[in-house]
Formats: structure tokens, C-alpha cells, sequence
């Protein structure tokens, strides 16, 4: 089923590798997400990340696959996909560790109903001071103490909810500093803990630090969770969107004054895609995904070293 789109993806790139080498090098390295939550996943393609500067994203049934064990020892980063938002109406079996003891977002919608972003799942509480977030802290610092992988994915977490069934527009604005201060506060205490457990641990989130004209008089504001990671991801954006690029470009951490480990990680749909965000300033890494997270397509990009984690284990 793969052979046949492979070879013509083969063909393609390496069209492109001979564009990067006659043109300025890319400053980005390739990277690829298997975080599907079951065990059995095709991993195609995947050994084409096992070695330095590629990044891999696992799910939470199969983190802890041989797979990633071997990219990591030959020098890839792995980082652990968490879903700290949206929680399952049926979590799989392998899910449950994370799942147990779960609450749900305090407020419901106009209707009654408790809030949800995506379907067959509800929003977890995650304001400051919760029991969940309390658990997710315990969670991931379980991870950085543990030295497997090296680093989190913090799904969805951001200023602001995007997911269509989530009706952000429709939140009364108090709900919606609520949610924001919560995602903040959850980032910084997981900062303050990779500090004090394991300082090489990679924090990036799957969201924009922004909110709307309705919370705050300027819907492009940038809130202070930006401080406490090391980037984020940019989903299925074409370089024409201004905000993701300029997203991508900014320093991320201390307010500006640097960064613990700089990662803007971009996932694309199509080559071209992919092509055009190896050439924008502030990405370091670039994941080719057609078809959805099950596999990756091969690297994109010729590896640029980033030597910002000389000692990366605990």
C-alpha cells in the first residue's frame, strides 16, 4: 500500500534536497509524529529519524516502544504526546494511568451540558489550583524523573480553545481568563519542575499564546504561558498565515530575554507545504504528514545540529 507512494515521495524530495543544497541551507531538522494511541501502529518510515537532530512524537500506548528507545540512542529528541485538555468518554486501557481521577471543566454551555472541543470527549478543569492540573504536574514530572523521552507535547494547551465544538466565541469573558490563567499557570509549574528535576526537559505546546477581542482588547496578545515553554507547534498552516509565522520567528522564554531549548515544530500536509516552512526564521523542525499520524513521510529537510542540550539525560 505504502511502496508505490513512497518511491514517487522519494522522487520528490529528493528534488528538494538538491533544491536545499543549491540554495541557502534550511535552518530546520526533520521531524515525525507516531502519537496514534494504540500499540500497533505501521511505524512507516520511522527509521528514517533515528539519528541526530530528528525529533519523534510518540503517543501515550506506545511510548515506550523499541522504536523510540533506538532514535533516542542514536541521538534523535523523543518527546511524549499528552493531552492534558480534552478527556476521553471511553480512554483505552493503556490511557487509564492518565485518565484516573480526571475532573471536568467546572462551567457548561448555555445548554447544560458540560463543555467539549472535539467530539466523544469533555474539558478537563484545568484552572489554577485544580486537582486535574495537580495531576498532570505529578504526571509529567514522573516523566522527566524517569529519562525515556525527552521532553512533552502539550496538546491543545494555548491562550485559547480552537476546536469547533468548543464555541469559544460564545464563553462568558470571565470563563475565558479562567481557562487562560489555568493553561499559564499549568505551563509555569511544569517549568518550575523541569528546572529543579531534569533542566533538559523540552516543553512545547500545540497552541497559540493569543486570545480574542472579546477577553482582551488586543486579540494578537501574546500572555506570559509563552515564557514557560520552549515553542510550539504549528498544525496545518500554509506560510501565508501571518500569525503562525510570526509565531514561528519569536523568542521564546523569559519573556523574550532567551530560551531553555528552542523548538518550533511545523506539521504539513503537503511537500510544498513542508518546503516553504524549512525557509522561515524560527523553525526548527518540519514533519511531512499526509495522511495522519500512524507515519510519517521521509525527512524534508536537510539537519541543521542543535547543540542546546549537551547533556540531555537526568
Amino acid at each position: 500500500m505504502f511502496a508505490g507512494r513512497n518511491r514517487r515521495w522519494s522522487s520528490a524530495l529528493s528534488g528538494l534536497a538538491a533544491t536545499i543544497v543549491a540554495g541557502a541551507a534550511a535552518a530546520a531538522n526533520p521531524a515525525g509524529f507516531y502519537y496514534n494511541d494504540h500499540s500497533d501502529a505501521p511505524y512507516t518510515n520511522i527509521d528514517d529519524f533515528k539519528h541526530p537532530t530528528a525529533m519523534l512524537i510518540t503517543g501515550r500506548c506506545n511510548r515506550y516502544n523499541a522504536h523510540f528507545k533506538d532514535a533516542r540512542d542514536a541521538g534523535a529528541e523523543v518527546l511524549a504526546y499528552i493531552d492534558p485538555v480534552d478527556i476521553r468518554d471511553s480512554p483505552s486501557t493503556c490511557q487509564a494511568e492518565f485518565f484516573t481521577g480526571a475532573q471536568l471543566w467546572p462551567h457548561k454551555d448555555k445548554g447544560g451540558n458540560y463543555r467539549t472541543a472535539y467530539k466523544k470527549t469533555k474539558l478537563a478543569d484545568l484552572s489554577v489550583g485544580s486537582s486535574w492540573a495537580d495531576a498532570v504536574v505529578a504526571y509529567v514530572e514522573k516523566l522527566m524523573r524517569e529519562g525515556k523521552v525527552d521532553g512533552v507535547m502539550l496538546d491543545v494547551v494555548g491562550g485559547m480553545l480552537w476546536g469547533k465544538l468548543a464555541n469559544w466565541s460564545d464563553w462568558p469573558p470571565s470563563e475565558k481568563i479562567e481557562w487562560t490563567n489555568g493553561n499559564v499557570d499549568l505551563v509555569r509549574r511544569l517549568n518550575d519542575s523541569r528546572k529543579r528535576i531534569n533542566p533538559s526537559f523540552i516543553i512545547v505546546n500545540n497552541g497559540r499564546w493569543t486570545t480574542d477581542a472579546k477577553t482582551s482588547p488586543d486579540p494578537n496578545v501574546v500572555y506570559a504561558g509563552e515564557q514557560y515553554v520552549d515553542g510550539i507547534v504549528i498544525e496545518h498552516r500554509p506560510t501565508t498565515d501571518v500569525l503562525a509565522v510570526k509565531f514561528a520567528g519569536r523568542t521564546y522564554g523569559n519573556a523574550g530575554a532567551g530560551f531553555e531549548h528552542r523548538r518550533v515544530i511545523v506539521i504539513s500536509r503537503t511537500l510544498s507545504d513542508a518546503q516553504a516552512w524549512t525557509g522561515i526564521t524560527g523553525v526548527t523542525h518540519v514533519a511531512l504528514h499526509p495522511d495522519g499520524y500512524d507515519h510519517a513521510e521521509p525527512p524534508v529537510v536537510t539537519p541543521t545540529p542543535l547543540t542546546d542540550r549537551p547533556h540531555r539525560r537526568p
